[in-house]
């Protein structure tokens, strides 16, 4: 998934949880449904969180349009410009299981620090979220074959209730949300699938990036970078990011203020 190039606040957190009425005849009709939607939920926003980070450590997001092979390529820069092109000097070795990318981070600039972590985060998250993922299409298909008849049902306890007329359109509200968030479950999930699938295969095709060919074009850079002494992660990939045309400063995202900071003032 790319970031769009987008300067936009942080988006919320997907909520898929079911809206409870008070009325347990309701609300027991929705309860089958809540247990697959919230780990659906869940699968999508810790993906999406773990790609975050490692497009933010790695400073990838200046990069228009940026993938997750640009946060790599971003991390394998950095790592390359720490050591002088040599990844043996911090014992760098791909591997076919988690992590994927061994490297001893004691012997890294400090500077990379961050960003091995997001990748090890990120790791983490796509075995964490393949592990949720296993029995989930089925739950969701099944929650779709048995929602048409949740609307009817609702209502009809709806109308048996010895709710007010406020109460009774309160809840009526909440019927129409959950039956809405239901309908969007299948949408969800093929995005939350196919943002596993590209996720799971970037991580997985360090080879391929690391190959003879693809290791000189990283050392390349990361030589280049050494030799001004430029080790910090956003630097590098403003000034050697080698399709530049793609780099945009303007989409820097301004750091947050510590808590009790004082706003500095213009002299």
């Amino acid at each position: 998934m790319g970031c769009g190039g987008s300067k936009s606040h942080k988006k919320e957190k997907l909520n898929m949880d079911m809206e409870k009425t008070g009325v347990n005849d309701i609300d027991n009709i929705f309860d089958t449904a809540s247990a697959p939607l919230a780990t659906l939920a869940e699968v999508n926003n810790l993906l999406k969180k773990a790609e975050n980070k490692i497009r933010r450590r790695t400073h990838a997001y200046l990069v228009t349009g940026c993938t997750i092979e640009d946060s790599i390529t971003a991390l394998l820069y950095g790592l390359s410009a720490t050591t002088d092109g040599d990844y043996d000097k911090i014992e760098l070795v791909v591997v076919t299981e988690s992590p994927y990318l061994k490297v001893s981070k004691h012997k890294c600039d400090e500077e990379v620090h961050d960003a091995i972590d997001a990748w090890n985060y990120l790791v983490e998250k796509i075995l964490e979220a393949a592990t949720k993922m296993v029995e989930l299409p089925g739950q969701i298909a099944t929650l779709i074959q048995e929602a048409p008849g949740f609307s009817d049902r609702a209502s009809e306890a709806l109308k048996s209730s010895e709710l007010n007329a406020f109460e009774a359109a309160k809840a009526g509200k909440a019927i129409a949300s959950n039956v809405a968030t239901i309908s969007k479950a299948n949408a969800v999930l093929a995005e939350t699938t196919k943002l596993l699938t590209e996720l799971t295969k970037a991580v997985q095709g360090l080879n391929r990036k690391l190959d003879h060919e693809g290791r000189q074009k990283i050392h390349a850079v990361g030589k280049e970078a050494h030799k001004n002494k430029v080790k910090n992660m956003r630097d590098i990939v403003v000034n050697y990011w080698p399709e530049k045309v793609k780099v945009d400063v303007k989409l820097e995202r301004p750091r947050k203020s510590k808590p009790g900071a004082q706003p500095k003032t213009a002299h």
